[in-house]
């Protein structure tokens, strides 16, 4: 995720949820990150989605104590979506320069349709929500009644973090969809300088009933009944890079322990998160969480878990790299999910989307 992307989602959490001001947005990213893994966003960026796959079958088991071993896996059955829901609105003419728009889905309830320039720099992100959020207390906003279209609307501007800035337009769309209209840019304490209030609210204008799809990033085969994909981010392009999706339980409200990181799109009770990303152009692999690390191969290709918790309570991390090259990471919070066996075959079932080939 890029420093455009990570700032906004911070400030615009605040902004969203009322969370206490930091004394600056990198030490609020990473302590609201760890404090309070769910913000309901007001707006962010991204998009993605993943299609889950029936179970395919694995031969071969790995040793607890074996230092490498090797899994084949079986043809799966043919693939089945159990897609995401696709945004409710698509983005008419963006203003010059802006790429093509990606979507963030957050609880299968909240998206996110945004999109970036280089040239100034900047970010535009439409949020979509189900209710109307709620308002906020960081430091230097100023929020003010307007109208949009002859309808009630609220402008807020707001300084971010040493001479950024946003603005954004927010109103009721219809009785079930609350729009936020947000341009994030660097180093200008004035956000309209970047793109024009005018501009802004010709984006709100362009928007249509239209459905924008969740691109697929991954296809896993071999998946627990109880769990479903429940956020997911395409972060492709960007800096750092950075994608990921969250597989939940919808039974379960929360988990006790929290996720490393402040990756977007995983909500409080996500049991599962994978994520792939670039750092300084190299492909990352987390090689240190964990203990008593395990290297393993699934049809030539490349893996290594590790044990986290206590044997009672056994979580895991883990890595695999896909037939493109991409290296998926894992992070397990859900205790007793997988045993060893098992989480190598749910590593080695993961198999690039089609907008991940």
């Amino acid at each position: 995720m890029n420093d455009l992307e990570t700032e906004m989602r911070s400030i615009l959490s605040d902004l969203a949820d009322e969370a206490p001001p930091s004394t600056g947005l990198v030490d609020a990213v990473h302590t609201r990150g760890r404090r309070k893994r769910r913000r309901r966003l007001t707006v962010t960026a991204a998009a993605v989605a993943v299609a889950v796959l029936a179970a395919g079958a694995v031969v071969g088991a790995v040793g607890r104590g074996e230092p490498e071993a090797t899994l084949q896996v079986a043809e799966p059955p043919p693939k089945t979506h159990r897609g995401l829901p696709p945004a409710p609105v698509h983005l008419g003419t963006l203003p010059s320069g802006f790429n093509s728009p990606r979507v963030t889905i957050f609880d299968s309830v909240g998206w996110e349709i945004w999109s970036t320039r280089t040239k100034p720099d900047a970010q535009l992100s439409v949020g979509i929500e189900p209710t109307k959020p709620s308002g906020g207390g960081w430091p230097g906003v100023v929020s003010k009644d307007v109208t949009f279209n002859g309808r009630p609307a609220t402008l807020i501007t707001a300084p971010v973090n040493q001479g950024d800035s946003l603005a954004t337009l927010r109103f009721q769309r219809k009785s079930d969809q609350w729009i936020s209209v947000t341009v994030f840019t660097k180093l200008t304490s004035d956000p309209f300088s970047v793109v024009s209030e005018t501009e802004l609210r010709a984006v709100a204008s362009g928007l249509t009933d239209e459905p924008t799809p969740v691109a697929e990033l991954l296809r896993i085969g071999s998946v627990p009944d109880s769990l479903e994909v429940c956020g997911s981010h395409d972060g492709s392009g960007q800096e750092y890079d950075t994608s990921q999706i969250a597989l939940c339980d919808p039974s379960v409200k929360t988990m006790p322990i929290q996720l490393n990181g402040t990756l977007p799109a995983v909500p409080d009770n996500a049991a599962i998160q994978l994520y792939w990303q670039h750092i300084n152009g190299k492909i990352w692999r987390d090689l240190k969480s964990g203990t008593n690390r395990t290297p393993f191969e699934v049809d030539g290709r490349e893996g290594e878990i590790a044990e986290a918790g206590i044997a009672s309570q056994r979580r895991w991390y883990g890595w695999i790299r896909l037939t493109n090259g991409v290296v998926v990471n894992l992070e397990m919070r859900q205790p007793n999910l997988f045993t060893r066996d098992q989480v190598i075959e749910f590593l080695g079932s993961i198999s690039p989307g089609e907008a991940l080939k």
